[in-house]
């Protein structure tokens, strides 16, 4: 079994909440090909952060839609 992944393109769009929390949505489309059968895919994934001691960290994440 011969299996590649590839990312075709990433977009991410940003959303300032307020001075201690971004919202970030990611859309990533990939192709993955296994046996020389390719099927394509979008998965869109947001992603929260909240400032903490001057520096940004990762709240929450969640898979909001994929096909």
């Amino acid at each position: 079994v011969t299996i590649r992944s590839d990312l075709l393109s990433l977009e991410s769009y940003s959303k300032k909440v307020d001075e201690n929390r971004e919202l970030y949505l990611n859309e990533a489309k990939t192709a993955v090909t296994v046996n020389a059968v390719t099927s394509k895919h979008t998965l869109i994934i947001q992603t929260e952060l909240k400032k903490e001691k001057g520096g940004w960290v990762v709240d929450n994440v969640q898979v909001k839609g994929s096909n």
